[in-house]
């Protein structure tokens, strides 16, 4: 199941180090990465209280795996509930591509390079997970 502190304490590995690389430009200062997840993952978890999402989405989880029985089924749960609470720990991973930070952040400690990933984010942060995932999925 999701553990918050062990997801503050990888979320700080990942970016304490890389304070210069930006979410969001503001008027006032730029919000980092860091800063940015940060909060990403505290409303995330409010709106999953506040809304009382977690009971549906073991539900839906359940409803899944019926259909498998030759499978460990609270392992699969796990796994599934356990992927669904890291996408917003992924979501902007991919804003740490150089030329999203150079092209859409306007961040001068970083120069566009020619790559097939332009400026983009969410790709990276999508691959990233599917990536970190599979190496979990050891049930099949």
């Amino acid at each position: 199941m999701f553990n918050s502190t062990e997801f503050d304490i990888r979320l700080h590995q990942l970016y304490a180090s890389r304070n210069n690389y930006f979410a969001h430009i503001r008027e006032d200062s730029n919000e980092t990465l860091l800063q940015h997840s940060e909060l990403v993952n505290k409303y995330f978890l409010k709106l999953i209280e506040i809304h009382k999402i977690d009971p549906v989405i073991n539900i839906l989880i359940g409803n899944l795996i019926d259909s498998y029985t030759d499978l460990n089924k609270k392992t699969i749960s796990n796994f599934i509930h356990s992927v669904f609470f890291a996408i917003p720990q992924y979501h902007d991973f991919g804003k740490l591509n150089p030329n999203f930070q150079a092209v859409k952040m306007s961040n001068p400690e970083f120069k566009n390079k020619n790559n097939s990933l332009g400026s983009d984010h969410s790709k990276i942060g999508g691959f990233s997970l599917i990536l970190n995932s599979s190496d979990k999925c050891n049930f099949f």
